[in-house]
Protein backbone atom coordinates (compact mmCIF):
# COMPACT_ATOMS: atom_id res chain seq x y z
CA UNK A 1 0.00 0.00 0.00
CA UNK A 2 2.74 3.13 1.11
CA UNK A 3 4.37 2.06 -2.25
CA UNK A 4 1.52 2.64 -4.44
CA UNK A 5 0.79 6.10 -2.96
CA UNK A 6 4.87 6.40 -3.30
CA UNK A 7 5.06 5.69 -6.76
CA UNK A 8 1.89 7.75 -7.46
CA UNK A 9 3.20 10.85 -5.55
CA UNK A 10 6.25 11.43 -6.21
CA UNK A 11 6.20 9.44 -10.38
CA UNK A 12 2.32 9.86 -11.23
CA UNK A 13 1.99 6.33 -11.63
CA UNK A 14 -0.75 4.56 -10.74
CA UNK A 15 -1.28 1.64 -8.58
CA UNK A 16 -0.49 -1.85 -10.76
CA UNK A 17 -3.57 -3.38 -10.91
CA UNK A 18 -5.69 -0.30 -11.62
CA UNK A 19 -3.03 -0.09 -14.97
CA UNK A 20 -3.98 -3.84 -15.58
CA UNK A 21 -7.93 -3.23 -14.98
CA UNK A 22 -8.82 -1.68 -18.48
CA UNK A 23 -12.26 -1.64 -17.63
CA UNK A 24 -12.08 1.18 -15.10
CA UNK A 25 -13.49 4.26 -15.98
CA UNK A 26 -12.84 7.38 -14.33
CA UNK A 27 -9.43 6.07 -12.46
CA UNK A 28 -8.13 9.51 -11.27
CA UNK A 29 -12.07 10.02 -9.29
CA UNK A 30 -12.01 6.79 -8.29
CA UNK A 31 -9.04 6.97 -6.68
CA UNK A 32 -9.75 10.02 -4.69
CA UNK A 33 -12.66 8.37 -3.60
CA UNK A 34 -10.95 5.73 -2.37
CA UNK A 35 -8.01 8.06 -0.44
CA UNK A 36 -11.25 9.81 1.35
CA UNK A 37 -12.78 6.04 2.22
CA UNK A 38 -9.93 5.58 4.24
CA UNK A 39 -10.63 8.79 5.98
CA UNK A 40 -14.30 7.60 7.44
CA UNK A 41 -15.11 5.40 10.49
CA UNK A 42 -17.00 2.03 10.15
CA UNK A 43 -20.70 3.12 10.53
CA UNK A 44 -19.42 5.77 7.33
CA UNK A 45 -18.25 3.28 5.68
CA UNK A 46 -21.53 1.24 5.85
CA UNK A 47 -23.90 4.01 5.16
CA UNK A 48 -21.71 4.78 2.02
CA UNK A 49 -21.68 0.72 0.99
CA UNK A 50 -25.35 0.99 1.33
CA UNK A 51 -25.56 4.00 -0.86
CA UNK A 52 -23.05 2.46 -3.48
CA UNK A 53 -25.36 -0.95 -3.62
CA UNK A 54 -28.42 1.08 -4.45
CA UNK A 55 -27.06 2.65 -7.04
CA UNK A 56 -25.96 -0.40 -8.83
CA UNK A 57 -29.39 -2.22 -8.25
CA UNK A 58 -31.17 1.30 -9.92
CA UNK A 59 -28.45 1.15 -12.57
CA UNK A 60 -28.54 -2.68 -12.95
CA UNK A 61 -32.88 -2.31 -13.54
CA UNK A 62 -33.02 0.42 -15.62
CA UNK A 63 -30.64 -1.41 -17.87
CA UNK A 64 -32.44 -4.47 -17.46
CA UNK A 65 -30.07 -6.52 -15.84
Amino acid sequence: MFTHDFDEIYFGIPPFAQILDEETQNPELIQKAVSGMKQLNEADLLMLLGLINRLLDTNNKSKGT
